[in-house]
């Protein structure tokens, strides 16, 4: 039977165990060989699989040595082993240790790396919508008093600039002019530039964004999700059981639901059922669903209603599931756009409510052709819904979705895989959804897991909760260890 029995500390240099690496363990850089590497006692076994903070290695041969990339500070180290080579056969129980390596002399200097810039509003300390290259912004719909905040991995300093005026800062928040002064601009191109540095005032980082103030444009700034991005769902429908609902999606993590709703085009329906859910403070994204083309004044029509209706109880306006797939809408994906989508980002966007656009199931070229009809012009923000059989091609649509939509902020309102098609056990599936999670993070604004209970067998088997409500064990636990933050 294949065992993961240890983990070692291995001296490269000396090809012998320096220490046995257990949880709980404390390590410092400067005390480890400088020919380091992790090796793994496993019994009985031809391979194992290995993930160190979410990177994997497969070794098929003794010793079975891991590339010892530490980050500073926490570290998860996991391996599994298999009776066969490149993990074939029989599968071991999964050991885990959780340890952390630092430094002795502590350092706060981080790789600069530069991410999502947002106008700040500073009477209420909080960001208001993100800044995106090329946008146009009406000052009228800023807030009173404003700055422009960047989110910077502990540089030790940075230069932030508009229009050649510059200053230095070296803390966070990373704002212009310091965290506190307020600044206005006048009509016409900025230019905002960001460029961050380590303590030898070496360059880490640059980023440019260009974009423009102008009054009256009818084009509001797109507000940031609700949360540290990218943000995490779930799909759900709405459960009698509502306490034990919501206590385990806020044990797992999630922040926000996503409900199907059924479509009458010529009856907008008052959502009071999802009233509750808004009250415990989820974000409500309402997929808005049906397979009948309307005409163009009827989808006005109906999202001027809804909108008046529901304007104070849904967050996110997903406008049809899946327009690529006639059993959810009958139309082309023309007839959506021009038909559906369109009047309602004319109705949502006039309201300054934000507009997700319909996610196509797993075909990427289905995305293209949306977007050649104008679909990018019509939504704040583009969706997707890549499944996929196995993690590497989850991975690789998701990259593939956002090279196409570009500076268009990508979601994904229905987020999990087909994995048994792909040949991973239950148990292999639910432990790489935190890979996952990791290795499309930079390309996503948020994620909705597909789904909370369980259904079918294709995704709906992940669901993180069985039919009565109980814990869908696996699952459960899978969400709830990916890291979200």
């Amino acid at each position: 039977m294949a065992t993961v029995d240890k983990f070692y500390i291995y001296n490269i240099d000396t090809k012998k165990d320096v220490l046995e690496l257990k949880d709980d363990i404390t390590l410092y850089f400067e005390d480890l060989p400088s020919n380091v590497s992790i090796r793994v006692k496993a019994g009985g076994a031809q391979s194992v699989k290995v993930a160190l903070n979410n990177v994997v290695t497969v070794q098929n041969a003794e010793p079975y040595l891991v590339p010892a990339l530490f980050s500073d500070g926490e570290n998860l180290l996991s391996a599994r082993s298999f009776e066969k080579d490149d993990c074939q056969g029989v599968i071991s129980a999964k050991r885990v240790a959780n340890f952390i390596v630092k430094h002795k002399t502590a350092t706060v200097v981080g790789d600069g790396k530069i991410g999502k810039t947002f106008i700040r509003d500073i009477k209420n300390n909080k960001d208001f919508a993100e800044l995106i290259e090329g946008q146009v912004i009406d000052p009228k719909k800023l807030p009173n008093e404003w700055n422009l905040r960047t989110e910077i991995n502990k540089p030790d300093h940075a230069k932030l600039t508009i229009n050649n005026k510059s200053n230095v800062e070296y803390k966070e928040p990373w704002c212009l002019f310091g965290d506190n002064v307020a600044f206005k601009l006048g009509d016409g191109p900025q230019e905002h530039t960001i460029v961050s540095f380590d303590k030898s005032n070496k360059q880490l980082d640059n980023k440019v964004i260009k974009f423009t103030i102008k009054s009256g444009t009818t084009n509001p700034p797109v507000p940031p999700l609700p949360s540290k991005v990218p943000f995490f769902g779930v799909v759900t429908g709405t459960k009698s059981d509502f306490t034990k609902l919501t206590n385990m999606f806020k044990e797992v993590g999630i922040r926000g639901i996503r409900v199907w709703l059924s479509v009458d085009w010529n009856n907008a329906e008052k959502l009071n059922h999802l009233k509750k859910f808004k009250d415990a403070g989820y974000a409500i994204t309402a997929c808005f669903t049906t397979s009948k083309v309307p005409t163009y004044e009827q989808a006005k029509k109906f999202f001027t209603d809804s909108e008046k209706l529901n304007g104070d109880i849904v967050d996110y306006w997903e406008i049809i599931n899946e327009p690529d797939l006639p059993k959810y809408f009958e139309g082309s994906l023309k007839e959506y756009v021009d038909k559906v989508l369109k009047p309602a980002y004319e109705v949502l966007n006039s309201k300054n409510r934000i507009v997700i656009g319909g996610g196509v199931s797993e075909e990427v070229r289905e995305l293209k052709e949306l977007i050649s009809y104008g679909y990018l012009n019509y939504c704040h923000y583009a969706n997707y819904h890549p499944y996929a059989n196995t993690p590497k091609e989850h991975i690789q649509r998701v990259k593939d979705a956002k090279a196409l939509v570009g500076n268009k902020p990508l979601v994904i309102t229905e987020w999990n895989m087909h994995a048994r098609w792909g040949g991973l056990s239950y148990q292999e599936w639910a432990d790489s959804l935190d890979f996952v999670f990791q290795s499309i993070r930079d390309y996503v604004d948020g994620v909705w897991y597909y789904r909370s209970v369980v259904s079918g067998q294709y995704a709906g088997a992940a669901g993180i909760l069985k039919a009565d409500l109980t814990k869908n064990q696996l699952f459960y636990d899978g969400v709830k260890n990916i890291d979200k933050l």
